[in-house]
C-alpha cells in the first residue's frame, strides 16, 4: 500500500509541477512585457522634462538647451517691453511737437 501512495502522491506532485509551469511562465512573460512598458513611459516622461531642479528649486541645467532658452526667452520678453515703452515715448514726444506745430500755424 505504501508503493500505491508513493505513485499515488509522485502522480499528484507531477500533475501540480505540468499544471503550474505554464502557469508560471506567462506570470514571467507578463511581468516582462509590463517592466518594458513601465521603462517606455519612463523613458517618455523623461523626455518631456524641460528643466530639472534642485534641491534649492534652482534650475539644474540638464543638457543646457532648457536653461538656455529660458533666459533667451526672458531676455526676449525683455526686450519687447523696453521696446513698448520707446514707442510709447516716441509716440507721447510726436504728439507734443505736432499740438506745438498746430499751435504756431493756427495763430
Amino acid at each position: 500500500m505504501s508503493e500505491n501512495s508513493v505513485t499515488s502522491k509522485s502522480e499528484l506532485v507531477e500533475k501540480i509541477v505540468f499544471g503550474a509551469v505554464p502557469i508560471l511562465l506567462s506570470c514571467v512573460g507578463y511581468l516582462i512585457m509590463a517592466l518594458n512598458e513601465m521603462e517606455n513611459k519612463i523613458t517618455v516622461l523623461e523626455s518631456k522634462v524641460s528643466v530639472v531642479v534642485s534641491a534649492e528649486n534652482k534650475p539644474v541645467p540638464s543638457e543646457g538647451t532648457t536653461v538656455a532658452m529660458e533666459q533667451i526667452r526672458a531676455e526676449a520678453a525683455e526686450n519687447r517691453a523696453q521696446l513698448k515703452y520707446d514707442a510709447a515715448t516716441a509716440r507721447a514726444e510726436l504728439d507734443k511737437r505736432i499740438a506745438v506745430l498746430e499751435t504756431k500755424i493756427g495763430r
